[in-house]
């Protein structure tokens, strides 16, 4: 069986340069070529490699926990999946009662500033939650993303800048944080204590979450 391949991190950002700048146009040499126009080349092929294997609304598709959850342990189960990140091919079985708050989370997640993610603050509070593939050691991993949090019916969405820029600065070894995959997109909500109720957006219905799993991310660190 062939071993799995080792991609280098940060591969937009370790992009070289000095391959792409040419020689200039005399003496029959080859005209020089716009670096940035060759990153953008590299990075839409990036994205085009890192998606669902089988493309399917119900592949790695969050469910409530079997367990319920608590005023200090967030987890959910989700669907089993295949995937690609970066050209990275990584199968993953179902997950139940998946802790992704607590001292010793199955799937790591982090805020905005790469934080450790803590428990929503009072009654009435909310953030979205996002679940996310990167790759870690060359290997597809699950990871999340809080957004900021905020009374219930002001949570503001996730951009995928923020997610990458969350991801590029957790403390996560060996992650190339440029190139991920959104999974799902969760607003978790504390309704009352021990009372977290998790409302997962279903990309069968809706357009935006579909065609984002459809296709995954490949962001520098400076994109806009």
């Amino acid at each position: 069986m062939p071993a799995t391949p080792t991609l280098p991190a940060d591969r937009l950002a370790r992009f070289p340069g000095s391959t792409v700048k040419g020689f200039g146009s005399y003496n029959a040499q080859a005209g020089p070529v716009g670096y940035a126009e060759a990153q953008a080349d590299v990075r839409d092929n990036i994205e085009r490699d890192t998606r669902f294997e089988l493309a399917s609304d119900t592949a790695l598709l969050p469910a409530n926990p079997t367990t319920a959850n608590t005023i200090a342990l967030y987890r959910a189960d989700y669907t089993a999946g295949a995937l690609r990140v970066g050209g990275v091919y990584k199968r993953f079985a179902a997950g139940t009662d998946q802790k992704f708050l607590d001292g010793s989370p199955d799937i790591p997640s982090y805020n905005l500033d790469g934080s450790t993610i803590t428990a929503l603050s009072a009654d009435g509070k909310t953030y979205w939650f996002a679940l996310v593939a990167v790759l870690v050691a060359g290997t597809p991993s699950l990871r999340g993303v809080v957004g900021a949090e905020a009374d219930n019916g002001a949570e503001v969405p996730l951009t995928a800048q923020q997610i990458r820029d969350a991801l590029g600065a957790a403390s996560i070894a060996d992650v190339d944080a440029d190139a991920f995959l959104v999974l799902a997109r969760i607003k978790v909500q504390r309704v009352a204590t021990d009372t977290i109720t998790l409302t997962h957006t279903d990309p069968a219905s809706d357009d935006a979450l579909a065609a984002e799993r459809g296709r995954g991310y490949s962001l520098a660190a400076t994109s806009s």
